[in-house]
């Protein structure tokens, strides 16, 4: 579940990199290895679009809820907890708590407007997006086939790379 090859880059990404651009400790490391890959969009997926209509502007915004309480972690211990992984559920919490901690030391130290230009706002646009981007990626999977591989995620044959640039 590593994004580099060594731990220590990897938990410098994670525990301080991720503050800034508005990732919540924990996520990736956590929910998206251990739920999402698991769980692969089904029902026990905590951030499925598999129960929305996703034709509908009105469910997109039902999604983008569904989706902060994911990224705030929420959604995340909540599934460790009932899945009986109450190692993984604490180690989501304290990352959840060490994220508020620190937007309150900043907010306390630097001030509340840089705090909310530089930690918070940034949480709500980059999850934004890519609440937007998975909902889209996974726009074709079906209730009653939720783990068809082949309309699991939208796949684009020899086209270009796929880049997000968040500016």
């Amino acid at each position: 579940s590593r994004v580099f090859k060594t731990k220590s880059i990897d938990n410098i990404f994670e525990y301080w990199i991720t503050l800034f651009h508005g990732i919540v400790p924990g996520n990736y490391a956590f929910q998206h290895i251990y739920n999402h890959h698991k769980d692969d969009n089904s029902l026990k997926d905590v951030i499925t679009v598999i129960d929305f209509q996703r034709d509908s502007v009105l469910n997109f915004i039902g999604y983008v809820y569904r989706w902060f309480v994911y990224t705030l972690n929420v959604s995340t211990a909540l599934y460790f907890f009932n899945e009986k992984q109450y190692s993984r559920c604490w180690k989501t919490i304290l990352c959840s708590l060490y994220y508020f901690s620190f937007i309150a030391l900043v907010a306390y130290v630097v001030g509340p407007l840089f705090c909310f230009m530089y930690i918070f706002y940034p949480l709500l646009q980059v999850n934004l997006i890519i609440a937007a981007v998975n909902y889209t990626w996974h726009a074709f999977v079906q209730k009653d086939d939720e783990q068809n591989k082949l309309i699991n995620s939208t796949t684009i044959v020899n086209g270009q790379y796929f880049i997000m640039v968040c500016v």
